[in-house]
């Protein structure tokens, strides 16, 4: 007997930055979603380079480094720097994932995927020294929840990357009309509220749920109760199976 896909008919916009877009898309598209991939940013080196942090890798003693984000990793590859003593603390199992793949030495995931989780986990451990590489031109939770942190002093936030935001005014008829869009970030969401109104929103966690309850109202977000792509996916199921009460897609 031929299993049906988990996701079939369903028609999703996904919203995410350049560097996770492809395995995302190849998840949703394996469990028979029709997917539109809204590329909300691609990342470019920060402006001076990766200067800055480069000097800031090769000072001694190496530490602890706090990893966010799939594009902090991409920052951080093929640097000219040697990562090998560094134990990297990072959010969530993708970042993990691909930290890992990249050859560093991930010692630390946080339970829950927001900067506080990460630097509440890093103040139970013996910190001397702090390097988080962060993006350059926007707001950084980690960098935050750093500054906020007993882990101030100790810390060094650097610039490490550039977003480059994308229009997605060419996708404001999908956004509108498929049934659900998934969000990976608070700046996606604050992308897609400039160009349209979703049916249905689901977030990869509360940091990003927030400002999409501001926009949407509650009863239009769901939030992922694992905090990485599996458990997005997961939601996704959930909602479509059960909680799926807006008719066809146009």
């Amino acid at each position: 007997m031929t299993l049906t896909p988990s996701l079939a008919g369903l028609e999703v916009v996904i919203a995410r930055s350049e560097p996770a877009m492809a395995t995302t898309v190849e998840a949703f598209e394996a469990r028979g979603a029709r997917v539109t991939a809204a590329v909300t940013a691609t990342h470019t080196p920060a402006s001076d380079g990766g200067a800055a942090l480069v000097a800031a890798l090769e000072r001694p003693p190496a530490g602890w480094l706090a990893v966010a984000s799939a594009a902090a990793v991409a920052s951080l590859s093929g640097l000219a720097a040697d990562l090998r003593p560094w134990r990297v603390a990072v959010i969530g199992s993708s970042t993990a994932d691909r930290a890992a793949a990249a050859g560093l030495r991930v010692e630390l995931v946080a339970r829950t995927t927001t900067g506080a989780g990460l630097v509440e986990m890093l103040e139970d451990r013996t910190v001397d020294r702090l390097v988080a590489p962060v993006v350059e031109n926007e707001p950084s939770a980690l960098a935050g929840a750093i500054v906020g942190s007993a882990l101030a002093e100790r810390s060094e936030i650097i610039a490490a990357y550039r977003s480059e935001p994308k229009d997605l005014s060419r996708f404001a008829d999908r956004i509108a009309d498929a049934h659900l869009v998934v969000a990976f970030a608070p700046s996606g969401v604050r992308r897609l509220a400039e160009v349209g109104r979703p049916r249905h929103l689901v977030a990869i966690g509360p940091t990003t749920a927030a400002p999409a309850i501001e926009w949407l109202g509650s009863p239009r977000v769901s939030v992922a109760e694992r905090h990485d792509l599996a458990g997005v996916l997961e939601q996704v199921e959930r909602w479509w199976a059960v909680g799926n009460d807006l008719g066809s897609a146009s």
